[in-house]
């Protein structure tokens, strides 16, 4: 269910799992953690939101892929300087 939140774009919805018990760093069927679906969507509240509710920022997926590493293959430099912020 997070990572379905995650990768609707439901902000609240995805407070409220995490509040109620969701793992904020389970991956999905591929690996994929709710944070690089996140970075994935280049959408940085929900990447803020997942960071600040505890989401490990250097987690891996099944291809050796980090949340960075996909905001870097992407481009999206405000979310680059975000993760490095909190220790990518």
């Amino acid at each position: 269910p997070l990572t379905l939140a995650v990768s609707n774009g439901h902000t609240e919805a995805i407070s409220l799992l995490i509040s109620n018990g969701a793992n904020v760093d389970e991956p999905d069927k591929d690996g994929l953690t709710p944070l690089i679906l996140a970075v994935e969507k280049s959408d940085e509240k929900i990447v803020d939101v997942l960071l600040s509710k505890g989401a490990a920022v250097d987690s891996v997926s099944n291809n050796g892929m980090t949340a960075l590493l996909i905001a870097a293959q992407i481009g999206n430099a405000e979310i680059i300087r975000f993760l490095l912020s909190k220790g990518a």
